[in-house]
């Protein structure tokens, strides 16, 4: 089992049912572990802080947590730029940051 795997499963557990984003490079492996699930849906966006503002509405209308996913670097910034919005942290948005060569 890979840990992408290991992930995949532990967001079934906490009940994550769809997650919104932008698939790249740096994502490509929870792809395709995400594509073997049976629980979790993949909705595709253009942009990552639409993402954002859909997982923040999913669960704010129904009560359940939603993922976002998005690349790094750019990616990373326009879900920050949502996430820090007038009325403090609405969700968390983790992402993994690559040290320069």
């Amino acid at each position: 089992m890979k840990a992408s795997d290991l992930f995949v499963r532990c967001l079934e557990l906490e009940g994550i049912e769809y997650i919104f984003g932008v698939p790249g490079e740096e994502n490509a492996d929870f792809m395709m572990s995400l594509e073997k699930s049976e629980k979790i849906r993949f909705i595709l966006t253009r942009h990552e802080q639409g993402a954002a503002f859909m997982a923040e509405i999913y669960g704010r209308l129904t009560g359940n947590p939603a993922g976002c996913l998005g690349t790094p670097g750019p990616g990373a910034t326009r879900r920050a730029f949502y996430h820090h919005g007038e009325d403090g942290l609405r969700a968390q948005a983790p992402c993994r940051i690559q040290p320069f060569a």
